[in-house]
């Protein structure tokens, strides 16, 4: 059986599946206009799914929501009508709708230093375990500069065994790249272009462990997103919670205690600047 000009002997079933799974995700992805195909094609299809399948059900099911968008951000939630009281906006920088694609470019400073940390400690594992010097600089000044270092006509010199490899990946983009989506070109360069003479893992075991290193990225900026938002006492629900509170007993104070009842009468004795710092 010839699939994708390959000819499949063994395990016929499986390969089929993968495949015909591959092309139902090209056509739908462009629908979503999550990848258009000719960015499709440039992806290390295979050996992400061999990743996918090594990490745990939760964090397939992250990752799964994050690139189709349908994670639990205020753009998604607030078109629930009990969530519809949160609005849309970004719960950190306050300016933006959140979707999961702005999750990744938020310009708040807390969400900055949050990503910049977590992108340093895979430039760091790049780094021990002996990724070929060039090419883990490239990756991690892709990384730091969200995908526009080599769109902005800097004086970048990108060595030629590695050309094939930035413009495949800039196709695909930096968002995806967070999200574990990373060129086939990794795979079909010279092992001495990817790792360094002390590696001790294979070319293929370097590409799968670096998308699993980004998605794990992109997962700790969700968990600091989750823990600005529902931290008890300063977070993003507890505030408009406050908020809402605040306006109400503010509104009864000036009407006074008259028609309030008795259970409802705790609302004339709060002290209005205590509520700020309270859970």
């Amino acid at each position: 059986m010839i699939i994708e000009h390959l000819k499949c002997t063994s395990d016929s079933d499986s390969t089929l599946r993968y495949y015909a799974h591959k092309q139902e995700a090209k056509s739908l992805f462009a629908r979503l206009d999550i990848l258009l195909p000719e960015a499709f094609e440039e992806v290390a299809w295979k050996t992400l799914h061999k990743t996918l399948h090594s990490i745990p059900k939760m964090f397939q099911l992250f990752a799964g929501k994050q690139v189709y968008g349908v994670s639990a951000v205020l753009g998604n939630l607030s078109k629930q009508k009990e969530f519809a009281h949160l609005g849309d906006r970004c719960p950190n920088c306050s300016t933006c709708k959140e979707t999961t694609r702005h999750l990744l470019l938020c310009r708040e400073i807390g969400r900055i230093k949050c990503l910049t940390l977590l992108i340093r400690q895979v430039s760091q594992w790049m780094r021990t375990v002996d990724t070929a010097p060039e090419l883990s600089t490239l990756i991690s000044e892709y990384l730091f500069t969200r995908g526009s270092l080599f769109r902005d006509n800097l004086p970048i010199q990108i060595p030629q065994q590695y050309t094939d490899f930035i413009r495949s990946q800039d196709k695909i983009g930096w968002n995806r790249m967070m999200e574990g989506m990373l060129s086939k070109e990794l795979l079909l360069m010279d092992s001495i272009d990817v790792l360094g003479p002390s590696c001790k893992i294979s070319q293929l075991e370097w590409v799968q462990t670096l998308m699993r290193k980004l998605l794990e990225a992109t997962h700790g900026v969700w968990i600091y997103r989750n823990i600005t938002v529902h931290n008890k006492v300063a977070g993003f629900i507890a505030t408009k919670k406050k908020e809402q509170l605040l306006k109400d007993i503010e509104t009864q104070i000036e009407l006074g205690g008259e028609g309030l009842a008795d259970h409802d009468k705790w609302m004339l004795e709060v002290d209005l600047e205590l509520i700020e710092s309270s859970s």
